[in-house]
């Protein structure tokens, strides 16, 4: 998008695609796989006046991502299934950073329509140019999954 006008001279361009795949043989009753890969790049320009001196000055901001998703899921016996995989995103441009999100856990059937679910995730977020915004957590969560 471009905006002529010469007291704002605004240009801005994004552009993203996304590929996916599901493989789920016989429904997904023992084995699933699903993988994600998304591109993103975004532009922006803009003429700003800066308060404090009443100046004009060009306010630039580029990022340039990619991010990853993989799932496995497995149906080990009579319900009971274990799942893995994880999520990566990294940045490039004005704010650059890497971001990972590994997982697993596991669904136990407990009668009919009620599961016994626990799952770990791992997150870890690292800004490139500002290092206290950085943070690594291990999740765990366990609760019970009721289904209608």
């Amino acid at each position: 998008y471009q905006n002529g006008q010469r007291d704002i001279d605004y240009n801005f361009n994004s552009y993203g695609y996304t590929l996916s795949a599901t493989v789920a043989p016989k429904g997904g009753k023992r084995f699933m796989a699903t993988l994600d890969y998304s591109k993103g790049d975004l532009n922006s320009d803009i003429l700003i006046l800066i308060p404090q001196t009443l100046t004009r000055s060009q306010s630039i901001y580029i990022e340039n991502s990619n991010f990853g998703n993989l799932n496995l899921d497995f149906g080990i016996y009579r319900g009971f299934r274990f799942n893995l995989g994880g999520s990566v995103m990294t940045t490039s441009g004005n704010r650059p950073l890497n971001y990972y999100q590994p997982h697993a856990g596991f669904l136990i059937p407990l009668g009919r329509k009620l599961y016994w679910t626990t799952e770990w995730r791992y997150y870890d977020f690292n800004d490139k140019e500002f290092a206290f915004q950085d943070f690594r957590v291990h999740l765990i969560t366990a609760g019970i999954r009721f289904r209608y």
